[in-house]
């Protein structure tokens, strides 16, 4: 049956993501996006299972080691930005966008339809970066 992601929701990004992966955290707005694009896509089972594949390589080797392995699962797309990639599965083409910062934060959750929605989702990930930066201070 798997782990259900909401099994994995994580409120704030001060908590872990779970005990499995104790330096990945997830901010609330991300794990809301994740949750409204997979709850009516009858695939939100396919894609938790990747995402914990995803999740276990990234905790365990960084994002940086973690690009040079798997270049098709991870990507740096700006400085201290990452996206998260998953194989297409219809109806959506989830992508993830995270930092690294004493551990990897999960900023947003999009559905890539064009390149423009990358552009889109950089910019909500760098203000939501540096508004979480802004909160901890």
């Amino acid at each position: 049956m798997g782990i259900r992601w909401q099994e994995l929701i994580i409120l704030k990004a001060s908590t872990t993501i779970s005990k499995q992966f104790p330096n990945v955290s997830i901010l609330e707005p991300c794990e809301k996006e994740w949750d409204k694009l997979l709850r009516t896509s009858g695939v939100e089972q396919k894609y938790t299972d990747l995402l914990i594949r995803r999740l276990a390589l990234l905790s365990t080797l960084g994002a940086e080691m973690a690009c040079s392995a798997r270049s098709d699962w991870f990507e740096l797309i700006e400085p201290t930005v990452y996206s998260m990639r998953f194989d297409r599965i219809k109806p959506i083409n989830l992508r993830i966008l995270f930092t690294e910062e004493d551990g990897q934060i999960l900023l947003c959750a999009f559905n890539e339809q064009n390149s423009s929605d990358y552009k889109r989702a950089a910019r909500l990930a760098r203000n939501r970066m540096e508004s979480a930066r802004n909160d901890n201070e």
